[in-house]
């Protein structure tokens, strides 16, 4: 580090000089006001034309954001369907799934983790083997929430929390059942279009994505897929969210910083009394035990979002390397988006990199 250098680029350089990721974009904002701004690295660095000519990030370059679609995309959606009285937060899931063999587990309990269902399944290895055809068909999304509905709880609903992937594909059916709409279209025409995020959206390079005439180095790249035998660019690589067709409410959404603020900000506005409801944390609780809010991580003892946020933040992980963290308190975010996962999600450097890039950031610009 330069005597010049400013503690947040020499951090985020060291995390790409020591392989934590490729590529980043990172911006910090308190209220309206944004703070910092900068993207570092590269998009991609394995599977370019030219291996020589690596593609550097951009502040327009999309990052596949994973679990963050749980947030920004499913919870969001729920808020203005609680408004508006088109479910209940203790709806019981028969109530949508009359087949459902789970006992006992309800809205909320699928919001926060607390449905007892298993947090992931392999269902994608056995789709593949047993009818490879249907990846990305209506069949394979039928297909798994089908197996999901079966699939025995690991606690009784309300025990414990464990986070569920599971939950969130059927809540995303929910949402569907309840408008009567795809989920990419439901989220583009009642979270995107009124909170202007122009570049937040399901599968990409789909059809209804024009504008980005279908060309994979708009994104910034994800693994080595080797199910699929390529490098992953603007394509889900969520498994079960691809077999689902790229849109999931568990996974799927793509989006930039600039995005995800304009949602942050907007957010309290747009949910009404139901942002409150969604993103209570109690005054109260033990931080050595995890503990979300409806849709929301929120901090505990050894917190990825550090030392500095208060116990009343909520934010969230993405398996790609992406996160959040909004102190609703104090009014600030930071805006982490990364591709980890490039070329090979078994690099898991950003576990301890997370938690240190927050602590810089606050100290460095003096919001500890």
């Amino acid at each position: 580090m330069s005597s010049n250098q400013h503690p947040i680029d020499a951090a985020m350089e060291k995390g790409i000089k020591d392989g934590v990721f490729p590529g980043a974009s990172l911006l910090v904002g308190k209220g309206e006001k944004t703070l910092w701004n900068k993207v570092y690295g590269w998009a991609q660095i394995e599977g370019t034309v030219s291996q020589s000519k690596k593609r550097p990030v951009e502040p327009s370059t999309l990052f596949d954001i994973a679990s963050l679609t749980k947030p920004i995309a499913t919870a969001t959606l729920f808020m203005p369907a609680i408004s508006e009285k088109k479910c209940a937060l203790n709806d019981p899931l028969e109530k949508y799934f009359p087949k459902a063999c789970q006992k006992g587990i309800t809205l909320r309990s699928l919001l926060n983790h607390t449905s007892g269902l298993p947090a992931w399944k392999p269902y994608y290895e056995e789709i593949l083997a047993l009818a490879p055809g249907w990846a990305t068909e209506d069949k394979a999304k039928d297909w798994l929430v089908e197996k999901i509905l079966v699939e025995p709880q690991e606690a009784p609903a309300g025990d414990k929390v464990i986070y569920s992937d599971l939950g969130y594909i059927l809540l995303g059916s929910i949402l569907e059942q309840i408008y009567g709409k795809t989920l990419d279209l439901l989220f583009a025409q009642k979270v995107a279009g009124p909170l202007n995020l122009q570049n937040t959206f399901f599968n990409p390079l789909g059809h209804h994505r024009e504008a980005y005439d279908n060309n994979p180095e708009h994104f910034a790249a994800t693994e080595s897929c080797p199910w699929r035998k390529k490098i992953l660019s603007g394509e889900v690589m969520d498994d079960h969210a691809w077999l689902m067709g790229g849109i999931a409410g568990h996974a799927g959404l793509f989006s930039t910083a600039a995005d995800i603020r304009k949602w942050i900000v907007s957010l309290s506005r747009f949910a009404g009394k139901s942002f409150d409801v969604f993103c209570f944390v109690p005054k109260k609780r033990n931080l050595d035990e995890p503990f979300f809010a409806l849709g929301f991580d929120t901090p505990s003892t050894e917190s990825s979002s550090g030392r500095h946020f208060s116990p009343n933040s909520v934010g969230h992980l993405g398996y790609s390397g992406c996160s959040f963290w909004w102190d609703l308190d104090k009014g600030i975010y930071v805006i982490l988006l990364t591709n980890r996962v490039h070329p090979s999600r078994e690099n898991r450097q950003i576990r301890h990199f997370r938690p240190d890039i927050h602590n810089i950031v606050m100290e460095s610009l003096g919001l500890a």
